[in-house]
């Protein structure tokens, strides 16, 4: 018996143009026009496209950015069949390489604007509908972006704007030691319905070479991200820049815990603390205890680089459902504090008491033959020493939290001199307080 398939004609855009074109130009700078992405466009629509501005997505405090595009699209982009009645799901990422000298970072959210329409018409993207944030990482910065390993999946409903960004606070920090990281999302939602949709926003105006898609050109063959090798349209560089960015802190990771809220009205979450992502559980209240309780919808988590953070707009980080307790950051160099709020039917709660992560200071460390000394202050009890992000075998010492001693070799099973020889001379030496806050110093 013969299997009959059916081509899925690739990325297409949605866009303003008069008439259809057989292709749209992607894949690697100067090679020929790709015969499996092609473009739809409206006939009848006005010529030309016209640059629509998204408001500046809101930069949790304390954090920095990663961005390629200008702040508008021109264009949104999916993946369908010639006649664009159905759709696949594809993967669409931007490529980041962070500076060396402010590494290793921490992203802790992932930043989209999700386009409702074009001047053609609608894109289809809904909102509630399932997507999921994907990030890649490759330290050895390939040039082939399938050597990268995807390290986090992570689920989110879609809230759609021409305007507003959608600001997505992944659960577990990525830490970057080095090299690159490849951010981005899945329409999962289209391996469920098959609906073809245009839910990625194109900044034509600036070309960077950064910008990569991925999908089955087998119509109803769906590619969730799981291998980018796997996808049989092999990497596709687009011509123009998705509008994906993402939030970052050069002061380590940590995690926020509280207890639920419980008692009469709106009572607010207690025991904020500083957590480990083994110790958080999700500290749930049964009904039968919380007494005559407004409904929960969930809670609020502020972040300032200050003490005295307030539970105020320009301080919020993110939200979390009712069944969670605990949620993930990144930490500023200076230290971040953090207070948490109970979100009710009829308003929101006081705010739970403060906690923070302060890195340490260093100003000074020593390489001797058999140990690191590094002299500061801030040091927790219990630190932990890393050098290019390698931990040591043995555990280091404290002495008053101004005194780190290190001794020992490297888990690789080299000293830290002869690393330094095979490696140039120079490393990146982070120190750990017990909080998650971070201290980066280069030596010797």
């Amino acid at each position: 018996m013969q299997v009959m398939t059916s081509r899925i004609v690739g990325l297409s855009l949605l866009a303003a143009l008069a008439v259809a074109l057989p292709a749209l130009s992607t894949g690697v700078r100067g090679a020929s026009q790709s015969d499996d992405v092609s473009l739809r466009a409206q006939f009848g629509a006005a010529p030309g496209g016209s640059s629509k501005l998204a408001e500046t997505a809101g930069v949790p405090p304390g954090s920095q950015v990663l961005q390629l595009d200008d702040g508008s699209f021109e264009a949104a982009l999916g993946v369908t069949d010639s006649q664009g009645m159905n759709g696949s799901q594809a993967v669409f990422l931007n490529r980041f390489t962070p500076n060396p000298e402010l590494l290793p970072i921490t992203i802790d959210t992932v930043s989209f604007v999700f386009p409702t329409s074009t001047d053609v018409g609608p894109t289809g993207v809904e909102a509630g509908m399932p997507f999921e944030v994907l990030v890649y990482t490759d330290p050895d910065s390939n040039a082939d972006p399938t050597a990268s390993t995807l390290v986090r999946r992570q689920l989110f409903l879609v809230q759609p704007s021409n305007s507003t960004f959608q600001n997505v606070a992944l659960d577990d920090p990525v830490t970057i030691e080095e090299g690159t990281v490849y951010i981005g999302f899945t329409n999962k939602i289209t391996a469920e319905t098959n609906e073809a949709i245009y839910p990625a926003a194109l900044d034509e105006n600036t070309v960077t070479g950064h910008s990569i898609a991925y999908f089955n050109t087998e119509l109803f063959s769906h590619f969730d991200g799981t291998q980018l090798s796997m996808a049989t349209s092999g990497t596709r560089v687009i011509t123009g820049t998705w509008v994906i960015r993402a939030f970052f802190s050069t002061g380590g990771a940590m995690r926020v815990c509280w207890s639920a809220a419980a008692g009469a009205g709106m009572p607010p979450p207690t025991n904020a603390r500083v957590c480990t992502a083994a110790a958080a559980t999700d500290d749930v209240v049964p009904a039968s205890a919380q007494g005559p309780r407004d409904t929960l919808l969930g809670y609020n988590v502020y972040r300032g680089t200050t003490p005295g953070v307030q539970a105020v707009p320009a301080n919020f980080f993110t939200s979390v459902g009712p069944g969670q307790t605990s949620a993930g950051s990144s930490v500023a160099p200076g230290g971040s504090f953090f207070v948490v709020t109970a979100v009710y039917d009829t308003g929101e709660s006081e705010a739970s008491n403060e906690i923070n992560a302060v890195p340490g200071t260093v100003t000074s460390v020593k390489v001797k033959a058999t140990k690191v000394v590094t002299k500061g202050a801030g040091f927790t009890p219990t630190v932990q020493v890393l050098v290019d992000g390698i931990p040591f075998v043995a555990a280091a010492t404290v002495k008053n939290g101004t005194k780190v001693t290190q001794k020992g070799n490297l888990l690789t099973g080299q000293s830290v001199q002869n690393y330094l020889a095979a490696n140039g001379g120079t490393a990146r030496m982070t120190i750990r307080n017990a909080s998650g806050a971070t201290v980066t110093r280069a030596i010797p």
